[in-house]
């Protein structure tokens, strides 16, 4: 395939996606978004690695979403809530273990007849986790651990590797204001993206408010990138903000040519 043209922003790059267009284009969206190579290759449909449902939801306020069904509490003793790493591969639980869609699940990442529809994720032996955190973050730290998470997004992005299958990982229930990602970075290929996700107990999806474009590469090539399970803000547009203007704001923004195949 020759270099292929291609202009694409937020809604036409979203695999599942509901949304409310409210007054003055107050718009709230919890997204997970799949973006793939020009070349080709994966088809599976991202979700919210703790979340049970069949789609994403988007709020009418600015209050968080929040999943209750995420909780281990009530649920039935499975390979994602019995506190132990079935897998071995490190990662516990459906608060850490990305091959969990919910707490019934296992921790093995399948395909989408197996997991009911939703893409999972196993992290790969050669793969960067970066946890981050505004509550409990620290930009002086490494990112490798929970315990060690950063503070801001664009430190986050750093640690991370173009070209490779690392992660992103934020905590749910946490905000980040005014933070954005920029040009961000590119997956290895379709079936190992770079991936930014979130983990820990809460069951409110991490929060970004934004006041321009959560991602715009601006023509640079960017492919195989899969955002899962996020809440995105664009609080210049919320009535009830103090920023409130009504017409600025973002989203994402995928302008340009796309690589040769």
């Amino acid at each position: 395939m020759s270099n292929t043209k291609y202009a694409l922003w937020g809604s036409a790059l979203l695999r599942r996606m509901s949304m409310s267009v409210l007054p003055k284009a107050y718009l709230v969206l919890s997204v997970s978004i799949l973006i793939l190579s020009a070349c080709g290759g994966g088809s599976s449909t991202p979700s919210n690695p703790a979340d049970n449902t069949t789609d994403t939801s988007s709020s009418s306020s600015s209050s968080s979403s929040s999943n209750s069904s995420n909780s281990s509490s009530g649920s039935a003793l499975s390979a994602c809530n019995d506190g132990i790493d079935n897998d071995g591969d490190g990662y516990v639980d459906w608060q850490y273990d990305l091959g969990c869609v919910n707490a019934n699940d296992d921790e093995i990442s399948g395909t989408l007849a197996e997991e009911n529809g939703f893409t999972t994720f196993d992290v790969g032996n050669d793969s960067k986790v970066i946890y981050v955190s505004s509550s409990q973050g620290n930009d002086i730290n490494d990112g490798l651990s929970p315990a060690t998470a950063v503070q801001s997004l664009s430190r986050g992005a750093e640690l991370l590797r173009d070209g490779e299958n690392d992660f992103l990982l934020l905590r749910r229930g946490d905000t980040w204001r005014g933070e954005t990602l920029g040009r961000f970075i590119s997956g290895k290929d379709a079936d190992h993206p770079v991936v930014i996700a979130s983990y820990g107990s809460q069951t409110n999806r991490p929060r970004l408010e934004i006041d321009q474009n959560f991602i715009d590469h601006n023509g640079r090539v960017r492919n195989n990138v899969a955002i899962i399970g996020l809440e995105l803000i664009s609080y210049p547009k919320i009535p009830s903000d103090s920023a409130y203007d009504g017409e600025s704001g973002g989203g994402f923004r995928y302008v340009g040519e796309a690589a040769t195949c």
